[in-house]
């Protein structure tokens, strides 16, 4: 009996020590800081007339814009470069860490000379990206 609490004690001992020191050492911490302010929001007057807008839709208003825009459409391809999590080989082989994520999306050719419009979260923090038609 006294080795199997022996054993026990040990065990959950170690996980201890073992969670401590990942909490110690491994695990980032993150500082949040909330400042307060009593500044009053600014008002500003604005001058918009009220204008009557008028439509005029058909059965295949959205078939003709769907024609009209669809050779614009290009498919957004990017590489990222991020600090993931290190792993226990990365600890032992010296490992950085560091993953490299391809990530897709698409976006709207809106110029003649290839300006295109996607959303912010398809190429943040990328290191490069390249456009395909779609």
């Amino acid at each position: 009996m006294k080795k199997y609490v022996a054993s026990v004690f040990t065990a959950v001992l170690g996980g201890i020590l073992t969670l401590g020191g990942y909490k110690l050492f491994l695990e980032k911490k993150e500082i949040h800081s909330i400042e307060n302010s009593n500044q009053q929001p600014q008002l500003v007057s604005t001058n918009f007339s009220k204008t009557a807008a008028t439509f005029e839709f058909s059965e295949n208003s959205f078939v003709e814009a769907a024609n009209k825009t669809v050779n614009s459409v290009v498919h957004v391809k990017n590489v990222s470069t991020s600090k993931g999590p290190m792993s226990l080989l990365d600890l032992m082989y010296g490992g950085s860490g560091k993953q490299t994520q391809i990530g897709t999306g698409s976006g709207v050719i809106i110029t003649p000379d290839g300006y295109i419009v996607t959303n912010n979260h398809v190429i943040a923090n990328s290191t490069s990206f390249r456009s395909y038609p779609k």
